[in-house]
C-alpha cells in the first residue's frame, strides 16, 4: 500500500474519530461534581476537583505555563491567553463529566490531572483539496484530561498465535474537551503520545 494511501486512510480515521467525539453531547453541569480546591463559578483557583459521582477526585493545574508537544500523536499544547481561565465557560468538573458521556477515553481507577491549554492536532482533521490537513483543533482553548500509566494493548497488527496472552503496554490517555462547548474534540491513547 502507498504512503500517499495510508496518510490518506490515517486522515480519514482521524477524521471519523474526531466526528465522532464532536457529535457526543457534553455531559450536563449537573453530572459533574463540584470543586473544592477551585472557584465552582470561574475556575480561577486550582487543586482537587471533584469527579463524577463514584469517580476519583482529578488534580487540575490551571493553564499549562511553558509548551507541551506530542510529538507522536502530532498535539501541540501553547500557553493560553492571560484571560483564557475567566473566557472558558465550562470548569474543569464539566470537563472530566465526559468520562460519563461514552465520548472520552477515561481510566475510573485513578484521578487525572487537568489542564487548559491552547490545543492544535496537526496530524487529525480534514483533508484539504491541495492534500494538506485542516487541524481538527486549530489553536482551540482546551481542557486536557489526562491519565498516566494506563494499561492498553496494541490494535492490529498480525493476529496472536492461539493461547498467547496479548502485549501490554504502559500508555498516557489524553482526552480535549473544547472549553467553551464542554464537547470531546480528540482523545488519543499511547505508550508514546
Amino acid at each position: 500500500m502507498s504512503s500517499t494511501r495510508m496518510v490518506t486512510m490515517a486522515v480519514v480515521l482521524s477524521f471519523a474519530v474526531g466526528l465522532l467525539a464532536a457529535c457526543a453531547d457534553p455531559p450536563t453541569p449537573s453530572a459533574a461534581g463540584t470543586e473544592t480546591g477551585a472557584d465552582p463559578n470561574t475556575q480561577s483557583g486550582t487543586g482537587p476537583v471533584l469527579g463524577p459521582a463514584g469517580w476519583p477526585a482529578a488534580d487540575y493545574q490551571g493553564a499549562i505555563t511553558a509548551p507541551i508537544d506530542y510529538r507522536h500523536s502530532g498535539i501541540s499544547l501553547a500557553v493560553p491567553a492571560a484571560d483564557a481561565v475567566d473566557q472558558a465557560a465550562v470548569t474543569a468538573s464539566q470537563a472530566y463529566a465526559n468520562c460519563l458521556s461514552g465520548a472520552a477515553l477515561c481510566n475510573k481507577a485513578s484521578g487525572p490531572t487537568i489542564v487548559l491549554a491552547s490545543a492544535t492536532a496537526s496530524q487529525a482533521g480534514q483533508l484539504a483539496a491541495d492534500g494538506s490537513i485542516v487541524p481538527l483543533m486549530p489553536d482551540t482553548l482546551v481542557y486536557m484530561v489526562s491519565w498516566t500509566g494506563v494499561t492498553c494493548m496494541p490494535s492490529g497488527g498480525p493476529p496472536r498465535s492461539p493461547g498467547t496472552e496479548p502485549k501490554t503496554f504502559s500508555c498516557t490517555v489524553l482526552n480535549f474537551i473544547d472549553a467553551m462547548t464542554g464537547k470531546v474534540l480528540y482523545s488519543v491513547q499511547s505508550p508514546a503520545p
